[in-house]
């Protein structure tokens, strides 16, 4: 399988996408039960989530910025209510020891990936306006 997307800057200078594509492989294809998983992923990236490209990556903490509407979500789900930097893995995922059944973690992870409201609100923060009730019932993992 194979993301495509297209950038273009707007007159501020902030990078946007304008175009995008997915192509399946076989063997994605042939695994037809991560299909909706995979599909809300790479739409994601598309969208231009959780990029470099984005500037909400703290490449210094490998971590997205915690001023943020996705850190806001994060203090949210933590139950502290405070803006807070979330664990990535690279520069374009959430941890998936941290958020193992989110859809835009950095492993394969589960067929029916959930959004969080996290991944809703880092879409806000690149500049969609986004519908919070549209994401998935998510809570974080019990340490």
């Amino acid at each position: 399988m194979q993301q495509r997307q297209d950038l273009e800057k707007d007159k501020n200078g902030h990078v946007f996408p304008v175009a995008g594509t997915i192509t399946y492989d076989n063997d994605s294809v042939n695994q037809i039960s991560i299909n909706r998983r995979i599909a809300i992923h790479e739409m994601a990236y598309i969208l231009g989530l959780v990029s470099v490209n984005s500037g909400f990556f703290d490449s210094a903490t490998s971590t997205y910025k915690a001023k943020s509407h996705a850190g806001w979500a994060y203090g949210e789900l933590l139950g502290t209510y405070r803006q807070t930097a979330i664990p990535m893995i690279g520069k374009e995922y959430w941890d998936y020891i941290d958020f193992p059944n989110e859809a835009l973690n950095a492993s394969a992870g589960p067929p029916n990936g959930l959004v969080s409201q996290m991944t809703i609100a880092a879409l806000r923060d690149i500049g969609w306006n986004v519908n919070y009730g549209a994401a998935d019932d998510y809570l974080l993992p019990v340490r």
